[in-house]
């Protein structure tokens, strides 16, 4: 790749014709998408946005997100899409530090005190497309602000270029072939980096991003537009096992975002869908490593293989450690995150198998010592997800005053665990949780389950018992 490219002047030549975007079951192809993309620019110009400039927006899937993010790459500024369920004060704390240039008002959020664009910027925008002259995009440029999705409520902000999100596509396709004509459903939200990674994957394949109707199941999206990719966390994975459609477009199904039980895996093998398993993490601009195209269930277990442009390897105390080209610039209020060789320490721990397949073992600041042993609660999770009659578990410790923590495990089960519980998992004794609670429905609808969260209400719930 040379020091400058322009993927969206390229897919005008060489996909002219070929579907870029599908929404409100309008097709906009590649060579018409072009001129949207150059008239918001320059609608974006006359608002006095600048190379540099930071824009924010929150973002709830819309397509007119799509046209911005493209439209504010090539002017050269940075998008910084934040998540719709942010609190308030969250919000304005995320503003506050990253102090954009431009809010985006889409009259979903009110902001005061921050300069603000109109959303009427995109009526008639593709009415009015202007002519597809495009500058060369300097992939070292910073592209975006992400903040990573976490398993706490304070988020951190990476910056991404656009380098980074180009090699993080490119290493994806070369593992999961995306070509024009195939359709990745926009399953994952645009504030979140599995959502962004669809966007430059598609971009640079020639393929075409559906966003489906805000009413439309995963599985209605996915029959209506003959979807062929599709990214999901396991929650929507079980959405799409349990729907019963005809699921036979499906070329792809890359899950990740979390523990994959093992009882969804042999389903989906059962019903032929074309999965992999990942590992990624916004840090990263998304995949780091992913499971091969017609992997065996022994290796879809595994979170996959390394993927091109990035480097892993794992330390004395196997935390994962990455860098590479797909690894972010910077992280917003920190001064140096990576170490004097250059790897970033993920926080992760894993071990590499002898087939070259990574196995993610949990968190380092998940593990917590009970009567001197070391406890994963993400084992314990793997084991009970084996039992048919668990849907879902997530392990957390409380305090106890003989064996300073012991774990305890929300699930969603098709019975009392406390009445009967597993007696038939290959735990030893000290790893089995000492009570079950039903899993709060207020903390399922994130990409990543808030163990803090769930530790304090575990307390309480004991306390109170």
């Amino acid at each position: 790749m040379d020091k400058k490219t322009n993927p969206l002047k390229k897919a005008a030549i060489e996909f002219g014709e070929a579907p870029a975007v599908i929404y409100n079951n309008r097709i906009i192809n590649y060579q018409t998408l072009a001129g949207i993309i150059s008239a918001l620019c320059q609608k974006l110009l006359n608002a006095s946005v600048k190379r540099g400039n930071r824009i924010a927006f929150v973002s709830t899937n819309r397509h007119e997100e799509y046209f911005l993010i493209l439209a504010l790459i090539h002017l050269g500024a940075v998008i910084c899409p934040l998540s719709k369920r942010y609190p308030q004060k969250i919000l304005e704390n995320v503003i506050d530090l990253i102090k954009p240039d431009f809010f985006i008002d889409f009259g979903d959020f009110n902001l005061p005190n921050i300069n603000k664009i109109n959303k009427d910027i995109f009526e008639n925008i593709s009415n009015i497309a202007g002519k597809s002259n495009f500058p060369e995009i300097d992939y070292h440029q910073d592209a975006t602000i992400i903040f990573s999705s976490g398993t706490t409520s304070t988020p951190k902000g990476f910056i991404h270029s656009f380098e980074n999100h180009y090699y993080s596509a490119l290493g994806s396709n070369e593992n999961i072939k995306l070509e024009p004509g195939d359709r990745w459903l926009l399953s994952l939200p645009l504030y979140h980096i599995g959502g962004i990674a669809i966007i430059f994957r598609s971009l640079i394949a020639g393929a075409t991003v559906v966003f489906p109707d805000s009413d439309e199941s995963l599985s209605d999206a996915v029959s209506k537009y003959l979807i062929t990719h599709i990214s999901l966390v396991p929650a929507q994975l079980k959405t799409i096992l349990d729907s019963k459609y005809n699921l036979d477009s499906l070329k792809a199904v890359l899950i990740g975002g979390s523990h994959v039980p093992e009882y969804m895996l042999k389903e989906s093998l059962k019903q032929n869908l074309p999965l992999h398993t990942t590992y990624g993490l916004t840090e990263a601009g998304s995949q780091v490593t992913t499971t091969m195209p017609n992997d065996s269930l022994e290796n879809l277990i595994t979170s996959g293989k390394l993927l091109n442009y990035r480097d892993l390897k794992i330390s004395n105390d196997k935390e994962i450690l990455i860098k590479g080209k797909t690894i972010f610039k910077e992280q917003i209020g920190s001064d140096n995150p990576f170490d004097v060789e250059d790897w970033y320490h993920t926080g992760d721990l894993g071990e590499i198998d002898e087939n070259g397949y990574l196995k993610v073992i949990g968190r380092k600041d998940n593990m917590f010592i009970s009567g001197g042993e070391n406890i994963h609660p993400e084992e314990i999770e793997k084991v009970l997800l084996i039992l048919d009659y668990i849907e879902d578990a997530i392990v957390v410790p409380i305090e106890d005053s003989q064996y300073g923590f012991r774990p305890v495990a929300f699930v969603k089960a098709s019975q009392d665990l406390n009445k009967y519980p597993p007696d038939n998992i290959n735990l030893e004794k000290f790893k089995c949780p000492v009570r079950y609670f039903e899993f709060p429905s207020d903390n399922t609808e994130s990409m990543k389950i808030n163990r803090k969260y769930l530790k304090e209400l575990a307390q309480k719930l004991i306390k109170n018992s």
